[in-house]
């Protein structure tokens, strides 16, 4: 298999980053060669949340997945958003009844991207167990993929990195977000 270029954006933070991002994504893509972009765009919206336009201006602009957390709901429009558009996940640990699913496999040709979204749950919503939540979705997929992607949206630095212990060696790249700095 080829070496493959993740690039990862996060968080979009308003609808003027999310122009911003549009706007420069395309040619930042070219420029480090990325063949997947995986980006964080649960504030996108005016506020905070998702909404239809902005979502949409991410995805033409270049992102191939958008992750979310716990504003996920915050916006009228997210449900139908999450229903149907496949390439913007929200946390797998939020019941298996509410809309839209917790991670999408994307294929990007040369190889099968597994991205999954999970929220943490210390100072957050009692979700179910992140670390539980993820596995069961590496055990289903198992055999469908190439490349995994994990997105820890978690409050604690210490929840994302115990993630990050947790799965190694069992996916790719684990990132963290919601704190609005680098994990």
């Amino acid at each position: 298999m080829k070496k493959t270029t993740v690039l990862i954006l996060g968080d979009v933070v308003g609808p003027a980053a999310a122009d911003y991002v549009a706007s420069k994504l395309w040619n930042m893509r070219k420029t480090l060669g990325a063949d997947i972009v995986v980006c964080n765009g649960e504030n996108c919206a005016l506020g905070n949340g998702i909404d239809r336009e902005n979502i949409s201006k991410l995805l033409d602009g270049g992102c191939d997945v958008i992750t979310t957390g716990n504003h996920v709901f915050k916006k009228p429009d997210a449900r139908t958003i999450l229903e149907d558009m496949r390439d913007v996940i929200r946390p797998c640990n939020y019941p298996p009844e509410a809309p839209g699913e917790g991670y999408v496999i994307k294929d990007i040709g040369a190889c099968r991207v597994l991205v999954i979204n999970v929220m943490g749950v210390i100072y957050m919503e009692p979700l179910a167990n992140p670390l539980r939540s993820v596995e069961k979705i590496l055990s289903a997929a198992a055999g469908k993929y190439d490349i995994s992607i994990l997105d820890v949206h978690a409050e604690a630095t210490s929840e994302k990195l115990a993630a990050a212990y947790h799965f190694d060696g069992k996916i790719d790249v684990v990132f963290g977000t919601h704190t609005h700095v680098q994990t």
